[in-house]
């Protein structure tokens, strides 16, 4: 009960219990609709089950060798290349896999991270789709007093927006804390009472 899991199969019993989803031939175009059946994970899934992602993970694989070896029916060059570096480097096959990621709403996909990370250009396609998985929350807006009298109440505001796909799926707390100006090593802290950052959620209406 406090730790997400996620399965590979499309069981119902899993999904009503709120399992997560684990799919290893992630954003495969014969994987799913309108060139694939629809009976595969995740799309199946988050079809029957719009709202799955905001109780846990959707994750996977990117099954290159699945680009590679059924390219007449995967078609490599019209969704995201045949290696990872091409996904980063390629701006449409970037933008492919980047809409999948937001559309099943993903916090994490392995085998695409095999990427020669001394490409420039290779580093900074990973960089815009590294920012497009699982939460991403900016700090918009802090307001706070520049002064408080001794045993006074200080007020803090904070306007957070969460930019990524997903969620964060634990409860952990949000904190602040004064710094001393010289050390800049915290002199009090103390968390926020009331504040539940799995509810920071990101926009449903990706399109």
């Amino acid at each position: 009960k406090n730790k997400p899991v996620l399965v590979r199969h499309t069981d119902p019993e899993f999904m009503q219990a709120g399992f997560g989803i684990y799919y290893d031939t992630f954003a495969n175009l014969s994987r799913e609709p309108p060139d694939g059946p629809d009976t595969q994970f995740p799309w199946q899934a988050t079809n029957v089950y719009r709202e799955i992602w905001k109780r846990a993970p959707i994750e996977g694989e990117v099954e290159y060798n699945w680009q590679k070896a059924r390219a007449s029916s995967a078609k490599p060059t019209e969704t995201f290349g045949l290696t990872p570096d091409e996904t980063m480097k390629v701006p449409a096959y970037r933008r492919y896999m980047i809409d999948k990621i937001r559309r099943y709403q993903t916090s994490y996909l392995g085998w695409i991270s095999n990427y020669n990370s001394s490409g420039r250009e290779v580093l900074a396609g990973a960089a815009e789709l590294q920012k497009a998985f699982g939460y991403r929350f900016v700090l918009e807006r802090v307001t706070y007093p520049q002064v408080v009298r001794p045993g006074g109440a200080v007020t803090i505001t904070l306007t957070v927006r969460n930019t990524g796909s997903a969620p964060f799926y634990l409860d952990w707390p949000v904190a602040v804390a004064l710094l001393d100006p010289a050390t800049k090593k915290p002199v009090w802290s103390a968390p926020l009472a009331g504040v539940d950052i799995r509810t920071w959620l990101p926009g449903e209406d990706w399109d």
